[in-house]
C-alpha cells in the first residue's frame, strides 16, 4: 500500500471515529450540559490522537481495538482535553478540582468544569473498579505533570523546567493510556528520562510519549506563541530539523 492509499484509509477511519466519538459523548453528557457540549464539540482536541495512539498500542500488543478500547480512548481524550482547556484559560479553578480519575460523582458544576466531571466519571465507570488504587502512582504523576504545565505561562520558567514538564506530560500520558488498555499489566512509575536507550516496554512507551510532546509543540508553535506559552518549540529546544534524528531513534 503506497502513502496516498494509507492516508486515504486513515482519513476514512478518522471520519468514522469522529461520528462514533461524537455520538458517544452526546450519550454520556447530562442534558443540562447540552449547550456547553455543543459549544465545545467543534473545538474538540485530543480525542482523535487518543483514539489513534491507543489503536497503535493495541497493534503493537497484537490486541484487537474494539468497542471497549474505543470508548476508553474517547473518554480519556475528552477528559484530558477539557482539563487542558480549563488550565490554559487561567481561570483560577484550583487544580485539585481537575485531577483525572478523581472522585467527583456528586458534583453538579456547569460549563467546561461540568463537562470535565461528566467525562471523568464515565471514564471511571468503564475501567476496572480497582484501577485507581492499583495505578494511583502513575495517575498522580500524570496529574502532577498537568498541574506543572501551568508554569509554562510563567516568563521565568527555565529551559530545563520546560523539558522536564513536557517529558512528564507526554510520557505519563502514554503510560496511563497503556494501563487503561491493559489493566492486568504492571507499570513502571519512575521517570526514565527521554531517549535514554529504554530497555523495558514501559520505558519505551514513556519515551514515545515524550517524543509525541515534541511533535505536538512543533505543530502548536504559532498558537502557543500568541497565547504566551513557553514550550519546546517556542524556545528552540526542538526544531523540525532536530526532530529527524530523534524520530529515527524512536523507530
Amino acid at each position: 500500500m503506497d502513502d496516498e492509499q494509507k492516508l486515504l484509509k486513515m482519513r476514512t477511519l478518522a471520519e468514522s471515529y469522529l461520528e462514533q466519538s461524537t455520538s458517544l459523548v452526546r450519550e454520556i453528557v447530562p442534558r443540562r450540559l447540552s449547550e456547553e457540549l455543543e459549544d465545545w464539540l467543534p473545538k474538540r482536541r485530543l480525542i482523535d490522537p487518543a483514539i489513534f495512539i491507543n489503536r497503535a498500542i493495541c497493534d503493537l500488543e497484537g490486541h484487537v481495538y474494539g468497542e471497549r478500547e474505543l470508548r476508553i480512548s474517547v473518554l480519556a481524550g475528552s477528559t484530558a482535553a477539557v482539563s487542558d482547556d480549563i488550565i490554559d484559560s487561567q481561570s483560577g479553578i484550583p487544580y485539585e478540582k481537575l485531577r483525572l480519575l478523581g472522585n467527583y460523582e456528586k458534583n453538579l458544576e456547569s460549563g467546561n468544569l461540568g463537562l470535565f466531571y461528566a467525562f471523568n466519571q464515565s471514564l471511571v465507570r468503564v475501567l476496572p473498579s480497582d484501577f485507581r488504587e492499583r495505578f494511583k502512582e502513575i495517575i498522580n504523576q500524570y496529574n502532577m505533570a498537568q498541574e506543572d504545565s501551568s508554569r509554562l505561562f510563567d516568563p521565568s520558567v527555565t529551559k530545563e523546567e520546560i523539558i522536564d514538564i513536557k517529558n512528564r506530560a507526554g510520557g505519563y500520558s502514554i503510560l496511563l493510556l497503556h494501563a487503561m488498555m491493559f489493566p492486568d499489566e504492571s507499570v513502571m512509575i519512575h521517570n526514565p528520562e527521554y531517549l535514554r536507550h529504554p530497555i523495558t516496554k514501559q520505558e519505551a512507551f514513556y519515551t514515545f510519549g515524550a517524543w509525541l510532546s515534541r511533535v505536538d509543540d512543533l505543530w502548536d508553535i504559532r498558537k502557543d506563541r500568541l497565547r504566551g506559552i513557553k514550550q519546546l518549540a517556542t524556545e528552540r529546544i526542538i526544531t523540525w530539523e532536530s526532530l529527524l534524528g530523534e524520530t529515527q531513534r524512536m523507530k
